[in-house]
């Protein structure tokens, strides 16, 4: 049964047409109430009879309302006050039509604009279906089926509630489907949202195209993880093995290997990808890939290092740095990171504040400021944090002359110094500060449970640094329970005989500061080193020759020396390189040996993984892969007889002129050796060789050999002396 306002039901067949008349009227009859669901007042139950005949009742032309009943009429509607005397305000403004009021009262009638009276037509609302997206959604039935199901739905929701979806080519469907998208949105907030341009795009493709198989999509598992060569540990020890081979001949050893051992369930790579992963190798083991596949001389050639002769490092004091997020709530909603350096000898410290996102600027401030405060240290010890390893300021460490040391991985307590510190920090001072918010829940909720209630009041950064800077001069007054004295004692208890070296703060600082924030240059490694500024530049320890034929970034230092990073977006320092021009002889020869074992190195480790492989995979032959009954050649077809004829004539001529030819060779290699044969070894060869194997030409030839003057000496050699003629 509905409920109906008073305004509602005002100056409807059966009730007054004033409003304080039908709140009498409905009042007298006993008419069942409710709260309003919108807006204040009541509403009264009536019977479907009385709806019927307001139906029936035809709409009149103009409606002309108080202002009361026009409030009750358009609250809610887009562009109506929330208040009477707003509406008011604004049919004053807009000039609405007016007459006096015909009821007892007096006042004024409005007539509000039609389009305020118009009721939205309410859609149908969309069926429960299940637009859950598979998991995963891969290529195929599942992807087109989920697709389909949400366009055929759209497709019905709008056929139902007269909503035309263009069905041309080009046509504007946007509208008829944002519908269907925001009604499902709205009705189900819980389930996956999906979106117009998407669903649009679907409905073209899967009805009006109707090209429903489209909607699978293209996208395969193997985009996601690792590729298909290393998910399979066997089909990578063949790419591995066979690196030096065809990719073809790769490919082939897999196909094989597939088909002779199908319990494996190898899946064969694609050309395409075997090549990708091949080059990907290539990048990775350059001096490996050059040696292996162009052979021991090209990486001579190309890699081995041909630097010539090489360098060395001092020291001062050792310090210790560590870098934390505070545990204090910023009033601008920011914890503030605290990079903190101390001497170990005398427990002397000093700190800086910055946001705690940018670390390496961190880094930066806070050696900067300890180098101007206490000098230059001798060590640093830090963990393996990028803001150490990857900022410029490790620079500054081979410019002043200290070393920086990193711990190994997670090993906090290489570095205890600057640990206790930071705790003592925490302890004594950060948690008393209002916004202390505690490193853990247990500390958190200690600190609710024995602190004051939490007024609301937070320190700014620069309250904070007031903060530190008090507890810093209060710590280096303190006595030290371990020093037995203040840390301003221990410093000036430093021997003599190893004085602290300073910068020149009106010189070296400002260079300093400027180090700090020196830009990066691109530069390529050669076989000579790197080229900076007409120098060869390169590293004692030869680490310098993994970047053979690789692109670096480099950056300058006040003392010469040169910082090679990895990269120019994210550098990584990799070594300091040095002149080749200012290295003693002795230094030179250290690096041309360190050059060599290094380079030489990276070939060993790749050749030793490659000989891994050979106890998983051994390449294989088509002899091994043919089956025992195939021979090499099979007759599938009789062969013409005139055919074989005329091939068995052609193979006998050309064995005939073969032999013709070798028979030739060997007469003119017998003449060529009689022409050049000395006359007297020739008349001792013929004179005992039997008469029926010479020949005419022999024969002439002796004839008149013996009635020439060597002849006749050589006729009575002969016969003078039969041993001589033996012998000879």
């Amino acid at each position: 049964m509905p409920y109906l306002s008073i305004s509602e039901l005002a100056g409807q067949p059966g009730f007054p047409k004033s409003y304080n008349g039908t709140k009498n009227f409905l009042d007298a009859k006993g008419y069942t109430t409710r709260s309003r669901v919108k807006g204040k007042g009541v509403e009264y139950l009536v019977g479907l009879e009385t709806i019927k005949s307001f139906e029936s009742k035809p709409t009149p032309t103009k409606n002309f309302y108080t202002i009361e009943t026009l409030f009750e009429k358009l609250q809610g509607k887009p562009g109506i006050p929330q208040t009477v005397s707003g509406l008011r305000r604004k049919i004053k403004k807009e000039g609405w039509e007016s007459r006096p009021r015909a009821a007892k009262g007096g006042g004024l009638e409005y007539l509000a604009p039609k389009d305020l009276f118009v009721e939205e037509r309410k859609l149908y609302a969309v069926p429960d279906i299940d637009l859950t997206a598979p998991t995963p959604i891969s290529a195929g039935v599942a992807r087109r089926d989920y697709r389909l199901s949400i366009v055929q739905q759209c497709s019905e929701w709008c056929d139902n509630n007269g909503i035309e979806i263009s069905r041309t080519e080009g046509g504007k469907y946007w509208t008829a489907i944002e519908q269907f998208v925001t009604a499902y949105n709205s009705q189900y907030p819980d389930k996956p949202a999906i979106n117009t341009h998407t669903v649009a795009r679907w409905w073209l493709m899967g009805i009006q195209k109707n090209e429903p198989m489209t909607l699978a999509g293209k996208y395969g598992q193997h985009l996601v993880g690792k590729n298909l060569i290393d998910k399979q540990p066997v089909v990578a020890a063949i790419c591995l093995q066979m690196i030096g081979s065809r990719a073809s001949h790769v490919l082939q050893q897999i196909k094989w290997l597939a088909i002779d051992e199908p319990k494996l369930e190898i899946k064969v790579p694609s050309y395409q990808t075997l090549v990708r992963w091949r080059t990907n190798w290539k990048l990775n083991n350059h001096a490996a890939w050059i040696e292996i596949v162009e052979g021991k001389s090209a990486w001579k050639n190309k890699i081995r290092p041909s630097i010539g002769n090489h360098e060395a490092t001092h020291a001062n004091e050792q310090w210790e740095m560590d870098g934390t997020t505070i545990d204090v709530m910023a009033a601008d909603g920011k914890r503030y990171r605290l990079m903190t350096l101390i001497d170990v000898f005398s427990r002397k410290f000093t700190y800086v504040l910055v946001d705690s996102a940018n670390g390496e600027a961190a880094y930066g401030q806070a050696l900067f400021k300890a180098i101007c405060e206490m000098g230059i240290p001798e060590t640093i010890t830090t963990d393996n944090g990028k803001e150490y390893k990857n900022s410029r300021g490790l620079v500054v460490s081979a410019w002043l002359g200290f070393i920086l040391r990193f711990c190994h991985a997670r090993s906090p307590w290489e570095k205890p110094f600057v640990e206790r510190l930071n705790g003592t920090i925490n302890t004594r001072l950060l948690e008393t500060l209002p916004g202390a918010v505690g490193n853990n829940v247990e500390t958190r909720k200690r600190l609710e449970q024995t602190k004051l209630k939490d007024d609301g009041r937070r320190l700014t950064k620069e309250e904070i640094i007031k903060h530190l800077d008090a507890f810093q001069a209060d710590y280096h007054n303190r006595i030290h329970s371990e020093l037995k004295m203040t840390p301003n004692q221990k410093w000036a208890s430093t021997p003599t005989d190893k004085p602290i070296k300073r910068i020149d703060i009106t010189k070296d600082a400002a260079a300093l500061q400027l180090l700090l924030n020196t830009n990066l240059k691109e530069r390529t490694v050669g076989k000579k080193g790197i080229t900076f500024n007409n120098g060869n530049y390169f590293d004692l320890e030869g680490r310098w020759t993994d970047r053979i034929g690789t692109t670096v970034a480099v950056q300058a230092a006040p003392d010469g020396r040169l910082y090679v990073y990895s990269d120019m977006d994210k550098p990584e320092l990799i070594f300091v390189a040095r002149e080749k021009q200012s290295l003693r002889p002795d230094e030179m020869a250290q690096a041309l040996d360190n050059a060599k074992k290094e380079s030489r190195g990276t070939v060993k480790k790749a050749k030793q993984e490659i000989a891994k492989t050979k106890k998983v995979f051994t390449p294989r032959t088509y002899l091994d892969m043919a089956p025992d009954n195939v021979v090499p050649f099979e007759s599938h077809e009789p062969i013409e007889p005139e055919i074989l004829e005329e091939s068995h004539s052609a193979i006998e001529q050309i064995n005939a002129e073969k032999q013709l030819a070798e028979s030739q060779a060997i007469e003119r290699a017998k003449t060529l050796a009689a022409i050049t044969e000395p006359n007297a070894r020739k008349y001792g060869r013929l004179i005992n060789t039997p008469e029926a194997d010479l020949n005419e030409f022999d024969r002439k030839w002796l004839a008149h050999y013996v009635t020439t003057s060597e002849g006749q000496i050589q006729h009575g050699f002969a016969h003078d002396d039969e041993d001589l003629v033996v012998a000879r």
